[in-house]
């Protein structure tokens, strides 16, 4: 009965996400996606694990794009499918982990169910495919989580296991660096469901395990130096450090709400749909260390961001799993009464939960019409550029003139301000080339001894559309 269980909830939680995004997704190539696949089409194989990718190494990643430039070329949707199956598997994870640490379906559930409406986090995570870096890295942590609760519980193979542990750790950092803090995560794991008592037991284990994880860390760090990565905390670009109480304290509260705020909401809606229902919810039964243990990972997976003072909706796709927790664990007691007083769900007493997801679920489509409105309009432009000149000549710059900001198709939101020149490359399989996107009556920046290929946009009877200049 208990696997059926979990089987129903497993068929729910990815039918949800699959009708959130499939009719959403793969429109298009946006921003760092034109940077990932020009760097996999044109480099070698093995190039992105001896060398880093827009100053970060992660070479894991690079592996699964390589694969996708050799199956499906410039085709989106499948790899923004592939982006999709990985976040329901994180999802999946997930309420296996919780099932584990909390044993109860309904923990379980409210778990997952959770962190798929964290709406901000999951359409970056489904919808941009350079964000796969997150989602993989995030899969690894996740197992490598759900193997520490095994290797705590069970006595059985512990060296396979921590085996799996080391290996997943280290897979997380070769994926996305925020992968650095699965380390904290396994320790914050093991003090949690073995108990001070149970790692005094074990200590000699527990020892080699962290020295392994260690040693784990310390090569991946010279691996970075060794390719050339930014070194971690220094100030480049977007990801410029400030060490303000301002600016942690902003951080702070807008990730709170990306997170914990949804789920006090969705928590709030449970307890009212118990009220309906005449039973009277309760949480004295949920633990201080329960408390401590989901804002402990929360801290420790948000660590590498919270000072960054370009905030993305990305960041809180990893944390994100403490705040799901905590709302899976509050679930279970404010059901813990449920056995007791079998009174049934009606449409009437399950109206609160009902509204909620409704809500979410609109705010996740809002989310993700933005990304697919500026994949639309990159890929119609770039049609539209190749049908008006079928090959230029080698050194050619292509600029795209513009009066007025897009909103409503999001130009030229959509290339950013770095992602054209490597769409032009791409499009025309040409190196040479290169791209700009400036408004008119700006010069662009043609190089000397190349020629320029002017292209007006506009925005006619509501579809984005480029004109070639004379």
């Amino acid at each position: 009965m208990s696997g059926n269980r979990s089987l129903t909830h497993g068929i729910a939680l990815a039918a949800f996400s699959f009708v959130l995004f499939l009719p959403l997704i793969g429109a298009g190539f946006v921003h760092d996606d034109f940077v990932w696949l020009y760097n996999v089409a044109y480099r070698p194989r093995w190039y992105g694990l001896t060398n880093s990718h827009q100053s970060f190494y992660t070479p894991l990643t690079w592996l699964t794009f390589k694969i996708d430039w050799t199956l499906w070329g410039l085709r989106p949707f499948p790899l923004a499918l592939e982006n999709l199956l990985l976040h329901i598997l994180n999802t999946l994870l997930l309420y296996r982990l919780a099932l584990r640490l909390w044993r109860s379906h309904v923990a379980a559930w409210w778990t997952a169910f959770g962190f798929a409406l964290f709406h901000i986090a999951n359409s970056w995570a489904v919808m941009w495919i350079s964000a796969r870096t997150h989602s993989l890295a995030t899969f690894f942590f996740l197992a490598a989580m759900l193997a520490t609760v095994r290797y705590v519980q069970v006595q059985r193979r512990r060296l396979i296991v921590a085996i799996v542990i080391i290996a997943c750790c280290a897979c997380s950092m070769l994926a996305k660096e925020n992968g650095v803090t699965s380390i904290a995560a396994v320790a914050v794991v093991m003090c949690y469901v073995g108990g001070m008592s149970r790692l005094r037991d074990t200590w000699l284990s527990t020892t080699i395990l962290a020295g392994a994880l260690l040693t784990v860390l310390y090569i991946y760090l010279m691996l970075r130096v060794w390719v050339g990565a930014v070194p971690i905390g220094a100030n480049d670009g977007w990801y410029h450090y400030s060490y303000e109480m301002g600016v942690l304290a902003s951080n702070l509260k807008e990730y709170l709400s990306r997170t914990y705020l949804i789920a006090a909401i969705l928590a709030g809606a449970i307890a009212l749909s118990q009220l309906l229902r005449g039973i009277r919810p309760r949480l004295e039964r949920l633990e201080r260390r329960e408390i401590i243990f989901s804002l402990m990972l929360f801290a420790v997976t948000l660590a590498p961001v919270i000072l960054i003072r370009g905030r993305s909706g990305l960041y809180t796709y990893l944390p994100g799993i403490g705040a799901a927790l905590l709302l899976g664990v509050t679930a279970r007691e404010l059901y813990a009464d449920t056995e007791e007083n079998k009174r049934p769900h009606t449409l009437k007493n399950l109206s609160p939960i009902i509204v909620v997801v409704f809500a979410l679920g609109i705010a996740t489509v809002g989310q993700s019409l933005k990304w697919r409105r500026m994949g639309r309009t990159n890929s119609i432009i770039l049609t539209q550029i190749a049908q008006q000149e079928t090959r230029p000549e080698p050194n050619t710059l292509i600029s795209i003139k513009y009066a007025e900001r897009d909103s409503r198709h999001r130009f030229p939101d959509g290339f950013g301000t770095w992602g054209f020149p490597f769409a032009v490359k791409l499009l025309y399989r040409d190196q040479s080339l290169n791209g700009e996107i400036v408004r008119e009556g700006t010069t662009a920046g043609v190089v000397e001894g190349s020629r320029e290929t002017i292209y007006l946009y506009r925005a006619d009877e509501g579809n984005p559309k480029v004109i070639k200049g004379q």
